[in-house]
């Protein structure tokens, strides 16, 4: 599959919203969430204000179509933050897009960026349910901490 990874542009800052929304672990077989969850403060601070000094955002297209986003912020009590200078990173994938390999060609290039904007670390949190925790071990990061129903992961830079 041919893809191309770029920088978000100011245009395109409320697809966020969609990618937010598509990274809410909704187990199998599940009634899914409204789309307006999205806007509950514990969610919205993911990506309210897009463009504060310390956001970053790479986003994944095929044949011109966004199927893709991951992004990183300086969160003041994001679920997986871990200290005030580690960005806490999302990313999430339309569901025709996943298990593909794509997936992890946009987590390489995150990382790889946010070591260019020289972060040593980079954490996340991630459902105990969610097949996404193995895949995040699998790419590097390590449980930091486990809550009764997430973990929250770190990944040295």
């Amino acid at each position: 599959m041919e893809y191309t990874i770029r920088e978000l542009k100011p245009a395109e800052i409320p697809l966020l919203h969609t990618f937010l929304y598509e990274a809410i672990y909704q187990p199998e077989g599940t009634e899914r969430l409204p789309f307006e969850v999205v806007y509950n403060p514990a969610l919205s601070l993911y990506v309210d204000d897009w463009g504060r000094p310390g956001d970053y955002c790479l986003l994944l297209e095929v044949n011109r179509a966004v199927v893709g986003a991951a992004w990183s912020r300086l969160l003041p009590d994001g679920y997986g933050r871990v200290d005030p200078a580690t960005p806490e990173l999302s990313i999430s994938l339309l569901p025709a897009y996943r298990h593909v390999g794509v997936g992890s060609a946009l987590l390489s290039r995150m990382l790889e960026s946010l070591r260019q904007l020289k972060y040593s670390r980079v954490s996340l949190s991630v459902s105990k349910g969610n097949y996404a925790a193995a895949w995040y071990e699998k790419s590097g990061f390590r449980i930091y901490m486990e809550r009764e129903e997430d973990y929250v992961m770190l990944l040295d830079l």
